[in-house]
């Protein structure tokens, strides 16, 4: 039986479109595996972050819409005003609610992605405010996936990265370009389970 394509969850808030550029200008653009942002972005004005990262990468990168099957070497974006889960491989939107002010797009994204991928789940926390991911991280390391960290000392902000690294037990923490240039070993172990 095939396995199911690895997904790849990063998280970011503040700081995060920076990080992001130098995240994926180390990224090898052929790792067979699908990348899916969340980033913390203004309810009602429109997301640019598909057109800064295809500028970035030469993979495919798409604002998801709608209803998404995730394929390799492709980067997904959470669009504006939505929230953003994965269900069999399929990435799912619904509307950011009037009573969500406090923004848990990452960990509610990571969560569905550790349900998703269990022990293969892997996921990127970048330079943000808050503590959103925390609980996310969490749910992807007690299903035995992986949690790697921007270096807080690396960060523009450094809430969400410190908190991962005080309160969780990441895999790895590390600045953007050397996060990016450690996957493939970690894909090797995750593609092996």
């Amino acid at each position: 039986m095939e396995k199911p394509l690895l997904v790849i969850g990063i998280g970011a808030s503040a700081g995060g479109l920076q990080a992001l550029t130098e995240f994926f200008k180390h990224v090898d653009t052929s790792t067979g595996v699908a990348f899916v942002i969340i980033q913390h972005l203004y309810v009602h004005a429109r997301s640019r972050l598909d057109y800064f990262m295809s500028r970035t990468t030469k993979m495919k990168v798409c604002r998801v819409d709608g209803p998404t099957k995730v394929e390799a070497n492709k980067v997904y974006v959470l669009p504006e005003g939505k929230m953003m889960v994965i269900q069999k491989g399929t990435l799912l939107l619904r509307d950011r609610g009037n009573d969500e002010i406090i923004n848990r797009a990452v960990d509610i994204f990571f969560k569905s992605l550790a349900e998703d991928c269990k022990e293969r789940a892997l996921g990127i926390i970048l330079s943000g405010t808050g503590t959103d991911g925390l609980e996310g991280a969490k749910a992807i390391e007690d299903a035995g996936g992986r949690i790697l960290v921007q270096d807080p000392a690396t960060t523009k902000f450094d809430g969400m990265p410190s908190q991962i690294v005080n309160k969780n037990h990441p895999t790895l923490i590390l600045p953007p370009a050397e996060l990016a240039e450690s996957l493939n070993w970690h894909l090797e172990q995750l593609t092996a389970i």
